[in-house]
């Protein structure tokens, strides 16, 4: 990584909804400036080129997109090199339902890669203005037909997959009757399954997360639902197969 002039010191001025940084030290360089999303390098100080960045074009213009090292924020941002403005890449948020009938926990047999013709929970991205909770209730109903009560949904867990840029909020619902399930257009088949009767081989996404899914077994079994927060990280690659192995921290 390229170094930045070892004489120059920085320090961040936070004005308003503007980011502004000025150099001080030898000589009256303009500085660089951060204001509104938009990078503005006056005097071409050195922005060094590194991390990858996911997004190709800007929004703002449509030119193309680099890695820039921000000294204003400390990190990789993604800079359109035709107007300087900066596309923040955020996660991406999902949701996940735990929807159980007594002993039996609700799964979807996938229709759409990845993972096509495995078990899976029913859940799936937030879209554009949606709660988190009108999320959760939509994905489940277009998966397996099933209406839920607004009032019978409860938050479960939240799990940071950093690596993936991806953040999922797993919400419990218990129903009250027997499920009437009608497969979606992404689903081959739902179905119910007691823990001893859970299909292992052929679950989706399982090597993601630790201990799923009996942990919410158990919290079936004791009635106990505490509320926490994971974080899930892929650990070096074991055996000889290449597998990757995961670790809840």
């Amino acid at each position: 990584m390229r170094q930045l002039a070892p004489r120059i010191e920085r320090y961040l001025a936070i004005v308003e909804n503007e980011y502004e940084i000025r150099r001080m030290g030898t000589g009256s360089a303009p500085g660089v400036r951060v204001a509104n999303n938009r990078l503005n390098i006056a005097d071409h100080s050195p922005i060094v080129t590194g991390a990858t960045v996911s997004a190709k074009y800007c929004r703002e213009c449509g030119g193309r997109l680099d890695s820039k090292w921000l000294e204003s924020e400390l990190q990789f941002r993604a800079v359109c090199g035709n107007c300087y403005s900066i596309t923040y890449e955020n996660p991406r948020v999902l949701v996940w339902c735990y929807l159980y009938w007594q002993d039996k926990l609700i799964f979807c047999r996938r229709a759409n890669a990845p993972a096509r013709g495995r078990w899976a929970l029913p859940g799936g991205f937030v879209e554009r203005g949606e709660t988190l909770e009108a999320a959760v209730i939509r994905e489940v109903n277009e998966e397996t037909g099933i209406r839920l009560n607004p009032r019978n949904i409860a938050l479960y867990r939240v799990m940071s997959i950093p690596h993936m840029n991806e953040v999922y909020v797993e919400f419990r619902s218990e129903l009250v009757r027997p499920p009437q399930t009608t497969p979606g257009l992404e689903t081959l088949e739902v179905k119910g399954f007691t823990q001893a009767e859970i299909p292992r081989r052929e679950l989706a996404f399982a090597e993601m997360i630790p201990e799923y899914p009996d942990e919410f077994y158990r919290c079936v079994s004791a009635k106990e639902f505490p509320i926490r927060s994971t974080v899930v990280r892929p650990v070096d690659p074991v055996l000889a197969r290449g597998d990757c192995a995961y670790a809840a921290i």
